[in-house]
């Protein structure tokens, strides 16, 4: 591939704009008791080939590790958007650990807007999970990554950002900058997923379940994949897209009903994930929700020290006093 030479862990290969990268794939990890709820529901698309679209910048090829001649099935969890909630993400994990899944792939904006940042990173570097880069996460490197974004940047946002990027060091903010804009990660049994944050090409693109169907495949463009994979915009929802089968796991730490006024805005007590499983019998997908204590990620945010950490507090005791009263279930 590279003029006769060998390859080594961690070595970077550039091929003009493309940078591929040679990644030991997934290691061990230990279980956890910890009892929390969930909710499962399985759609099973159809096998997909597509045709490849260009890439704009990034593209990590990882090949996580399946034995030789695997015939079992192959399961595959699929998180994106902690936003710095690692209560959130540690319910996720247990659930995980509890099922031994742990080939993971990470959508991104898993650092910024939450008061656990550092925990969050550690968490996907500790377990090696395979990630994209988010429009968040380009935000706390540097908030000029922000402009021309739909989304309007406010003054506490600001704040809340570098006071992010003053916790994370040199080493976590070097970790961040390699994460690729997409990748490509074997399924097993011979299918392939391509999973980035919005669409492949950018961080930045809002694929809807309410699109019409020209707009959604218009910013998803051809797919050379089997499953198409992003975050984004925290709305959990699998779509066929012509050949393809487009999943959105939503949000792990800042879920939230879409339509509720702005007052008094309350986020969901769950966090949301999937669990693609790619077997002889064809690609199956779990939309999957799993309890956490809301009441603990205000103690963490009261504790933190985070800029306009009260609101953020009080939002997120709305949602456990919301739950206890039957408001919201998992």
């Amino acid at each position: 591939l590279v003029g006769g030479e060998t390859l080594s862990l961690g070595d970077r290969v550039v091929f003009g704009h493309v940078s591929l990268l040679v990644s030991p794939g997934l290691a061990g990890h230990p279980t956890s008791s910890d009892r929390v709820r969930s909710r499962k529901v399985a759609v099973d698309p159809a096998p997909l080939v597509l045709r490849p679209s260009g890439v704009r910048t990034l593209l990590l090829l990882h090949a996580m590790p399946l034995a030789p001649g695997t015939s079992a099935d192959v399961r595959t969890a699929l998180v994106s958007d902690a936003h710095g909630n690692a209560v959130a993400l540690d319910a996720v994990v247990a659930e995980l650990d509890r099922e031994g899944i742990e080939r993971v792939v990470c959508l991104g904006d898993m650092l910024q807007g939450g008061a656990q940042p550092v925990e969050c990173l550690a968490q996907i570097r500790g377990r090696a999970w395979t990630i994209v880069l988010g429009n968040a996460d380009a935000f706390v490197l540097d908030p000029r990554a922000a402009e021309g974004s739909a989304e309007e940047i406010t003054e506490s946002q600001l704040a809340v950002r570098d006071w992010s990027r003053d916790r994370l060091s040199d080493a976590d903010a070097a970790t961040i900058e390699s994460w690729p804009l997409s990748t490509r990660v074997e399924l097993g049994h011979g299918r392939q997923l391509l999973a980035f944050h919005a669409t492949a090409g950018s961080y930045e693109p809002l694929l809807l379940p309410t699109s019409s169907e020209e707009e959604f495949r218009g910013l998803l463009g051809p797919v050379d994949a089997d499953l198409a994979a992003g975050g984004h915009t925290h709305l959990q929802f699998v779509r066929r897209c012509g050949p393809t089968t487009f999943v959105n796991p939503g949000s792990v730490g800042l879920g939230y009903d879409h339509e509720q006024a702005a007052e008094g805005f309350t986020p969901d007590p769950w966090a949301s994930y999937a669990v693609v499983t790619s077997g002889r019998a064809g690609l199956r997908i779990e939309l999957r929700r799993v309890g956490f204590d809301a009441d603990a990620v205000a103690a963490v945010i009261r504790g933190s020290g985070m800029p306009g950490g009260d609101a953020h507090a009080l939002m997120w005791e709305r949602a456990a006093a919301a739950e206890r009263r039957g408001g919201s279930a998992a």
